[in-house]
């Protein structure tokens, strides 16, 4: 048949009847696949417990077929590989045999450079991919920093959008970045012009098309900055662009309105280039560091960390902030960053708010401890704070040539002192030393002994598992030993 036309009703002498394909093929010649709204719709996410994910609510669109999730749907991952990561995807699925639409997930082949199963796109199945999921070598949850959004990415599922074709984003960078003989004035005429004939030009696209002096006039209005804040087209091009985040970081409208905004705080946080600039940046790292959304955003990503660790500017807006150093030792992903700078930690032992926020929280505590760098640092620089407000003080009392204490624990052990002087009158007599003990054997290290005025407090300074001080006094009375430590695990 050479002409094809529907839809027509039918009439009793001329029926007509159509597929669910027929509809579909319509809906195809003018909706693109992908995701409905960008936003959190599909977003996959995850709570930290098990080996889970989750799906928010949302739609989608495939080859003319329409899905919605309307609840937060949990999907279980294999147990992790013990020694070797693996990349699992969670895709949406149309199922043309099945005639089901759904999300999966795809397991991953643990290796050691580890690659994303891939799609199916043939006659019987079609999938969208919603995002990457690693599943490091012996893990039992999935931290959000293990997540990578394929969302936005047109050609793994991208955005439901209109018939025309997506304009190229290189061929828009590049007029970005070359247009400086424009003005802000013909920008705002060619914008109001434009904005609302969302078919001919997408309000995410209008952004791309600024010379820089159009950009910086643009980020100084608040309803401009929120509508780029909402163009995912735009956040990826301005993200991955210095001198376009270098004017974003320095207005504090601009920060003010990134910040409150989920979708564009994830796309600063994934960014490389972004988080460089936010880092550098004084007001920028402040807002960043007052804001408890953004910080958590900011502690869950591994690039966005990493910037933050290795920038002083960024190090001291965050030891100076309660709810950003919260926000670090309550991360591992954040912890890891700081401990393996020397010069993030040395802004943390400097400052009073992040010394007692990291020393709040259990897990930056084993972190530090964890790492002889951290755990050296920590001890030489914050002794007097660490004695002051969380060296636990304790003693042991013992006869002669006994061990006058045992600690079955790691800690970061202080400092020690003894009741009376041990100068020794004889090798049975004034022996007090100190020893690290080994998990599984009586092979000893000897850390500290000699000679000890009684009363005063002898500086230790060691990372301790399961140490022992040895105490050979002579007579028989008991004797009493204080030692300061800071205990590593509860």
């Amino acid at each position: 048949m050479a002409e094809l036309y529907r839809f027509f009703d039918g009439t009793v002498s001329d029926p007509r009847s159509y597929s669910a394909d027929d509809f579909a093929e319509y809906f195809r010649q003018f909706i693109r696949n992908g995701v409905f709204n960008g936003g959190d719709e599909l977003q996959v996410s995850s709570q930290q417990v098990g080996l889970k994910t989750y799906v928010k609510p949302g739609k989608a669109w495939i080859n003319g077929y329409f899905y919605k999730n309307t609840d937060n749907l949990f999907l279980d991952h294999n147990v992790s590989h013990a020694t070797m990561d693996r990349i699992d995807r969670v895709v949406l699925r149309l199922d043309y045999d099945l005639r089901t639409m759904g999300v999966r997930v795809l397991p991953g082949v643990p290796g050691v450079t580890p690659q994303p199963p891939a799609l199916t796109r043939n006659n019987h199945v079609y999938e969208l991919s919603l995002a990457q999921v690693k599943i490091k070598a012996g893990a039992v949850s999935v931290s959000p920093a293990d997540i990578v959004d394929e969302r936005f990415d047109t050609e793994l599922c991208g955005l439901v959008t209109h018939l025309f074709e997506q304009v190229d984003t290189t061929e828009i960078f590049a007029q970005f970045t070359a247009a400086w003989h424009q003005f802000t004035a013909e920008w705002q005429r060619w914008f109001e012009e434009v904005k609302e004939d969302t078919n001919l030009v997408p309000r995410s696209e209008a952004f791309l098309f600024m010379s820089i002096p159009q950009f910086q006039q643009a980020v100084q209005n608040p309803f401009l900055m929120e509508q780029m804040a909402q163009e995912f087209l735009a956040l990826d091009v301005i993200t991955r662009n210095p001198t376009a985040m270098d004017i974003i970081t320095s207005s504090e409208v601009a920060m003010e309105v990134m910040i409150n905004n989920e979708v564009a705080l994830s796309a600063f946080a994934n960014s490389e280039v972004a988080m460089k600039a936010i880092a550098a940046n004084e007001v920028a790292m402040e807002a960043v560091a007052a804001s408890e959304v953004a910080m958590e955003a900011v502690a869950a990503s591994e690039v966005a960390m990493e910037a933050v660790a290795a920038s002083e500017v960024a190090m001291e807006a965050v030891a100076a902030s309660e709810v950003a150093m919260k926000a670090v030792a309550a991360s591992e992903v954040a912890m890891e960053a700081v401990i393996n700078n020397e010069m993030a930690l040395s802004e943390v032992v400097n400052s009073e708010v992040a010394m007692e926020a990291i020393f709040d929280s259990w897990l930056a505590r084993l972190a530090i401890w964890e790492s002889e760098m951290a755990s050296q640092i920590i001890m030489q620089q914050a002794r007097a704070w660490l004695e002051a407000n969380v060296a636990e003080e304790a003693y042991r009392q013992s006869g002669s040539s006994e061990f006058a204490m045992v600690v079955d624990k790691k800690g970061l052990l202080l400092s020690i002192k003894h009741d009376i002087g041990t100068v020794p009158s004889s090798s049975w007599n004034g022996e007090m030393r100190v020893f690290a003990q080994a998990p599984t054997t009586r092979t000893y290290t000897d850390i500290v002994g000699g000679n000890l005025t009684e009363n005063i407090w002898y500086n230790v300074a060691y990372r301790m598992e399961n140490f022992q001080v040895k105490n050979r006094q002579g007579g028989t009375g008991p004797r009493r030993l204080d030692f300061r430590y800071v205990p590593m695990e509860p």
